[in-house]
C-alpha cells in the first residue's frame, strides 16, 4: 500500500502543482528522473536545442523489458531511443514519438549522480541534429591518429553490418564512444569506483597503461575539439 507521503505526492501531481507541503516541509512534485533531466539541461543548455520536457523521457524498464533487452537489445544498461525508432516487434520503442533514455540497470538508475552522468552522455547521440554540435563532431571525425584509424578499420572489418560502409560504421558505433569518454563529467574517484563503466573516459585521462606505457587514442586536435564541445554544450 502507498504511504501517506506517496498519496500526497500523487494528489499534488494530479492537481498540476509544482510543489506541495507535507509534515511542514515543502516538496517538489517532480519524479527524481524528471528533476535529473532538468538539472542536465540547466548544466548543458545546448542540449535544449534537441531535447525538452515535451519530447523526452527518462524511464526505468520493468522486469519484462529488462528480459527483452537481454534477448533482443544487446543487454546494455541504458538505451537511447530516437522518436522515430520503432524497434523490433518483440522489443518496441517504449514511448514512440519521443526520445526515451531507458535504463535497464537498476544500479545505474537508483544512484542519482550516476543516472545523471549516464543520461547526459547518452543524450550526445541525438546532438547530431544540432548544426553547431555536428560541425564539431564532424571535425573530430576528420582528425584521428593514423594508428587509431588503422585500429578502427580492423574493428570495422570484424564488426560492421553486411554492406555497411566504413563511414557509416564509424558514425554509428565509434565517434560517440570517444566523445563520451572525453566529455564524461565524473571525477576520477567516481570513475574508478566502477559505478559507471567508461573505458574511454579512463583512456582520455591517461588511466590505462599497456607494458608500462599510457595508452592515448586521442589526437591533440581531437582533445582541443572536446574542450570546444564542453564549452558549446554549456552555452545557451
Amino acid at each position: 500500500m502507498p504511504t501517506d507521503f506517496e498519496i500526497a505526492f500523487a494528489n499534488a501531481r494530479k492537481q498540476g502543482l509544482k510543489t506541495f507541503n507535507y509534515g511542514g516541509n515543502l516538496y517538489t512534485t517532480k519524479y527524481r528522473e524528471e528533476k535529473v533531466f532538468d538539472d542536465i539541461l540547466t548544466e548543458y543548455p545546448a542540449l535544449g536545442k534537441v531535447y525538452n520536457t515535451n519530447n523526452t523521457r527518462i524511464s526505468m524498464a520493468d522486469a519484462n523489458r529488462q528480459a527483452l533487452n537481454k534477448k533482443y537489445g544487446g543487454g546494455g544498461g541504458l538505451e537511447h531511443w530516437f522518436p522515430d525508432d520503432e524497434g523490433m516487434k518483440e522489443f518496441p520503442h517504449p514511448s514512440l514519438g519521443k526520445y526515451n533514455l531507458e535504463f535497464f540497470d537498476p544500479n545505474l538508475f537508483k544512484d542519482t549522480p550516476t543516472m545523471k552522468t549516464a543520461a547526459f552522455l547518452d543524450m550526445l547521440h541525438g546532438m547530431k541534429a544540432d548544426k553547431g554540435y555536428k560541425a564539431l563532431r564532424d571535425e573530430f571525425n576528420q582528425n584521428w591518429k593514423p594508428s587509431e584509424l588503422e585500429w578502427i578499420k580492423q574493428k570495422y572489418a570484424k564488426e560492421a553490418n553486411q554492406g555497411e560502409s566504413l563511414a557509416s560504421y564509424v558514425d554509428r558505433t565509434v565517434i560517440d564512444r570517444y566523445l563520451r569518454g572525453g566529455l564524461n563529467p565524473m571525477d576520477d574517484a567516481s570513475l574508478k569506483s566502477g559505478k559507471y563503466n567508461d573505458e574511454y573516459a579512463q583512456l582520455y585521462r591517461g588511466q590505462i597503461k599497456e607494458s608500462g606505457q599510457t595508452i592515448d587514442p586521442y589526437s591533440a586536435t581531437q582533445r582541443k575539439l572536446i574542450k570546444q564541445m564542453q564549452d558549446y554544450l554549456k552555452s545557451k
